[in-house]
């Protein structure tokens, strides 16, 4: 570069004018006018913008959705004065960062509270289960959930189904052979003497439904009202009821 253009280049922020308009891939000649540099008016100037572009990088420190600027980008600016190139700016390339981090899940998760669903005097299933089981022992130890699931679906009280029961059969205590041989928990008869059962299930099942379909179908609900067809004994209704509040107690 010859003395001229050296001292072009030094004093080219004094320049009074400078019409130039430069846009991405096109460039402009402009001609240069100030007195103290002694240009000639007929000096072309070529004036090119070099833009900047944006590069895009991973960054696994920052969450997912988030960017962060690690470099601004600068465009740069570029003369052709007469065929020698100089530099006013450099081009900087902007650099965003780009997070690729999970978020953490601040959101609580929704506790689903179960809802309360009450069977029989203010008992779930399993409550009124547990209260009868306390009452059951030997042969049908842990019977429970027959007698409440059989005796909701047939909508018979429970108290009283297992009541007849264990008056019938001394369950609380020591089970009868009647129990134990032919899964019979209420003393039922037939016209060949006493009913059995494929399991205790079945029986605990036919024994309440058998109260449903013979006493609770006609009007007879309560252990006195069912007395003089169950059992010849007129102390049966007393004792059963017994055994009822033993029960409801527990």
């Amino acid at each position: 570069m010859n003395f001229y253009l050296l001292e072009l280049l030094g004093k080219w922020i004094s320049l009074a004018f400078i019409t130039i308009c430069p846009t991405l891939g096109k460039e402009k000649t402009t001609t240069l006018e100030n007195e103290n540099l002694n240009l000639k008016r007929d000096t072309s100037v070529v004036a090119t913008v070099i833009e900047y572009t944006t590069i895009i990088k991973n960054d696994p420190t920052l969450e997912v959705g988030k960017t962060k600027v690690e470099t601004k980008g600068v465009n740069g600016l570029v003369y052709d004065i007469e065929g020698s190139n100089v530099v006013i700016q450099e081009m900087t390339q902007e650099v965003i960062l780009k997070g690729t981090k999970e978020a953490k899940n601040t959101k609580k998760p929704t506790v689903v509270v179960p809802q309360r669903v009450e069977v029989y005097e203010n008992l779930t299933m399993d409550e009124l289960t547990q209260k009868l089981d306390k009452n059951l022992k030997s042969t049908l130890t842990g019977t429970g959930k027959y007698y409440a699931k059989y005796a909701i679906e047939y909508g018979v009280d429970p108290y009283l189904a297992l009541a007849i029961s264990l008056h019938e059969t001394g369950c609380s205590y020591s089970c009868s052979n009647l129990v134990k041989s032919k899964n019979n928990v209420g003393g039922m008869m037939g016209s060949n003497g006493a009913l059995s059962f494929s399991s205790i299930e079945e029986g605990i099942k036919k024994f309440i439904s058998n109260i449903k379909n013979n006493y609770y179908d006609h009007g007879l609900t309560t252990a006195e009202e069912m007395n003089s067809k169950y059992a010849a004994s007129m102390t049966w209704s007393q004792k059963v009821n017994t055994y009822i509040e033993k029960i409801r107690a527990s």
